[in-house]
């Protein structure tokens, strides 16, 4: 998770290095904490699955911009990565949920441990939903 934060901040960094800023638009990569996500009890080795996951659009400035997911072992490490305009004027927003799909193929024969970021804590300490689902034999 260290090293997603230092390629956001990096580029974050290099967008807004421009010398003709009206001419290149300016934008951010941000992680957004995911609400929750809907995944099956069991899941079948080599079949491919589309797991909704939901979270909270901030700002009218928001916009999904993909997955940032990681994998070691069993365990996949998802966060949402929403690509932010700084150039247009932002409304909050308190509740646009926004459901995308995560695309997973299955190739591992014993179970897979999903942990979707939900934030940090008051400590800074990163928050997870956590999901273990197991994995059974096609038939």
């Amino acid at each position: 998770m260290n090293k997603v934060l230092i390629i956001l901040f990096l580029s974050i960094c290099c967008s807004n290095c421009s010398i003709d800023d009206d001419a290149n638009p300016s934008f951010s990569f941000e992680l957004v904490p995911v609400l929750d996500a809907e995944l099956p009890e069991e899941l079948k080795k080599d079949s491919i699955y589309d797991f909704k996951v939901r979270y909270l659009r901030p700002t009218t400035c928001h916009g999904f911009r993909g997955y940032d997911y990681n994998h070691n072992g069993n365990e996949r490490i998802v966060a949402i990565v929403n690509i932010v305009s700084s150039e247009a004027l932002c409304t909050k927003l308190e509740q646009d949920t926004v459901q995308t799909d995560l695309s997973v193929r299955i190739t591992q024969d014993d179970f897979y441990l999903f942990k979707f970021w939900q934030g940090k804590d008051a400590e800074g300490k990163n928050k997870f939903l956590t999901k273990r689902i197991p994995v059974i034999s096609p038939q």
